[in-house]
């Protein structure tokens, strides 16, 4: 991608690496206390026993796969959005959010009446444990509310990041977190006079909590008078032929791309439910450990994807490219350095659940140990995949690796090691996440180093004007 490291960061000014952390905290931090709304539930539930907290769970990761078809959305969103804020274009900031707002809530409404009329059909799909089933179909049923309110906040989020604003997201995220913990412990264990009402008051606090993360952020655009807010005017002239389809372009493969992976991720998850109870609970107590490490970096991947579609608006190629190279190495080693801090910890990150069923916890170390050691590689493919190939616009061709590495390689893989070979389920899960890792990252890098991904989405293209590595 650039040929020599020390020479792309000893070109690259201080002022490069004060806009990506002043970009990355923020990101990262409201990315962690979303992801802390998982892990707060599952800690609270955890007392409760095994069919609860892989019910949870199992609801939980069901949000996950409509988090993530909403984020192909929100990745659209932001990355026309920081292109159109590179150019000094304003106005085409705001019809991206009226599109991006419009695409996510279509998206996410059958979900969200799937969740009230057939919340049993669903976690059948991931279970057949019927006491799971049953808990978990009443936690997405008062939790139906959810995906639409994720969808709003989460477009938002994109464009006031992709606006250099990511201070907000940021703040609103830490009012859920406080509203939701604070009601866990008032409805699932009936303090204060309130109720005891377990999973049941764990649902109502996850709803009550975006709900109130959903009205703190449209209250703060609008009446902050922020440059992104858009009035009824702005909303309907943004449904212009050329916009339309500018912005279809860009995220239509990308909501595809992300629902393509959160069928794998929910065909995963399904596998290891399959395997029993035990195996889906030891992996459910980790997931949101594994969520929170994970956006810990993906704020850092967020900032890059600004930094270089900001870059390539403005049609300053070689720029994008040092900086896609050092932002690379950058999160990379750092990524290396925390995971080696988290297998030198892991006895103590693994007492929070010292009331956990012994078999479970046991389980639980073996697959820590795994998501320590693949996380550097994963957070590699996301800032090579994200960050710089999307950024530029190269959506197909990444939905075409995630649809045959996941669905012609990994999954059949993993299904046949732990489905007919009955493998244990902390080596299946090894499976899973290692073999995945090791096949996208030579076919990232080497379309990299193309300069495909080179391009201004906003306006007619430029050839880049440097050549390959």
């Amino acid at each position: 991608m650039y040929p020599n490291i020390k020479h792309a960061l000893s070109n690259t000014p201080n002022s490069f690496y004060k806009k990506l952390f002043a970009l990355a905290m923020p990101i990262s931090m409201q990315l962690i206390l979303a992801s802390s709304l998982s892990l707060i539930d599952v800690l609270m539930v955890s007392s409760l026993g095994s069919a609860e907290v892989a019910a949870v769970g199992l609801a939980n990761r069901f949000f996950f796969v409509v988090i993530l078809m909403i984020s192909g959305v929100a990745t659209g969103a932001s990355i026309l959005a920081a292109q159109y804020v590179g150019k000094g274009d304003m106005a085409g900031v705001r019809r991206v959010l009226s599109l991006g707002l419009s695409v996510s809530l279509l998206v996410t409404l059958p979900i969200s009446l799937a969740a009230v009329f057939i919340p049993d059909v669903i976690m059948g799909l991931f279970s057949n444990d019927p006491e799971v089933i049953a808990i978990g179909a009443q936690f997405l049923n008062i939790t139906a509310p959810f995906h639409m309110l994720m969808a709003t906040v989460s477009i938002f989020a994109a464009v006031l990041r992709a606006n250099s604003q990511s201070m907000l997201p940021m703040v609103v995220g830490f009012i859920a977190v406080v509203t939701n913990t604070a009601l866990n412990y008032l409805l699932i264990f009936g303090h204060f006079s309130m109720p005891a009402l377990g999973v049941e008051g764990a649902a109502i606090a996850t709803t009550i909590s975006k709900c109130v993360e959903c009205v703190v952020m449209l209250g703060t655009v609008y009446i902050g008078g922020s440059a992104i807010r858009v009035n009824l005017a702005t909303f309907f002239s943004s449904f212009k032929m050329d916009e339309i389809r500018r912005f279809m372009k860009q995220s239509l493969p990308l909501v595809f791309n992300e629902f393509i992976w959160a069928l794998g991720v929910f065909s995963f998850t399904i596998i290891y439910a399959h395997m029993g109870t035990e195996a889906i609970a030891a992996i459910t107590l980790l997931s949101p450990i594994e969520a929170i490490s994970i956006e810990l970096f993906i704020g850092f991947t967020s900032a890059a994807s600004i930094i270089i579609a900001n870059r390539l608006g403005a049609d300053e190629f070689h720029d994008a490219k040092r900086e896609a190279w050092v932002l690379t190495t950058l999160i990379t080693l750092g990524c290396i350095a925390y995971g080696l801090l988290l297998v030198g910890f892991s006895d103590l990150i693994l007492s929070i659940y010292s009331d956990v069923n012994e078999n479970v916890l046991a389980i639980a170390a073996d697959v820590f140990i795994v998501i320590a050691a693949t996380l550097w590689l994963r957070l590699f493919n996301v800032v090579t995949c994200v960050s710089i190939l999307r950024s530029g616009g190269d959506v197909k061709f990444t939905l075409y690796v995630d649809m045959v590495v996941i669905w012609l390689i990994v999954l059949p893989l993993t299904a046949v090691a732990g489905l007919i070979y009955h493998i244990p389920v902390q080596w299946v899960f090894a499976i899973a996440l290692g073999a995945e890792a090791l096949i996208k990252a030579p076919i990232y890098s080497l379309r990299i180093k193309t300069l495909v991904w080179l391009k201004n989405l906003v306006k007619d293209q430029k050839k880049p004007t440097v050549e390959p590595a």
